[in-house]
């Protein structure tokens, strides 16, 4: 269908046709069709490979890695990881391989055909927001640290102590 009218339903130019749902009706434009759905993700794993820093077309830098993620049932997942965040790209650079990992973003489910005709299996794309090594959780415990040793030298601070109560 091209624009025009269907029932009492009028189509804008340029849409394909009306999707009638209920009594509301959509477009359908190639704008609004999505082919695959993107998840909001955080996986944990290790790098399978070092990271790998690239130049696009456009001349801006990206990062990608490939995360083996485990699974539930002893099995695990590749993730290809694709980052353009400088501030993440960094952090996965100064990682090797077999290192540790977690990753947040929008991750893509897809399915993955060996060359030699075995099995489909399930693959995953990430992109990814940010990156957390065990560099930044140390990083953060130290910073906590010295806090709680504050704490933990206020001996008005322990709990059920009178002195400790403000009335």
């Amino acid at each position: 269908m091209t624009s025009g009218t269907t029932g009492n339903h009028r189509e804008p130019p340029g849409t394909t046709g009306p999707i009638l749902t209920g009594i509301c009706w959509r477009p359908t434009t190639a704008s609004t069709t999505r082919t695959a759905s993107m998840i909001d993700a955080l996986i944990q794993g290790r790098l399978h490979g070092a990271p790998q820093q690239r130049t696009g077309s456009s001349g801006k830098p990206f990062t990608t890695a490939k995360v083996r993620a485990p699974a539930g049932n002893g099995d695990s997942f590749f993730v290809n990881v694709i980052v353009f965040s400088t501030t993440a790209q960094t952090a996965l650079l100064a990682l090797g391989d077999g290192d540790s990992v977690a990753l947040s973003g929008e991750m893509t489910p897809k399915v993955w055909q060996p060359k030699d005709g075995g099995e489909p299996r399930p693959a995953l794309d990430l992109l990814a927001h940010a990156v957390l090594t065990p560099y930044h959780v140390k990083r953060r415990r130290d910073a906590v640290a010295p806090a709680k040793a504050e704490r933990a030298t206020d001996e008005s601070w322990h709990a059920g102590a009178p002195e400790s109560l403000d009335f």
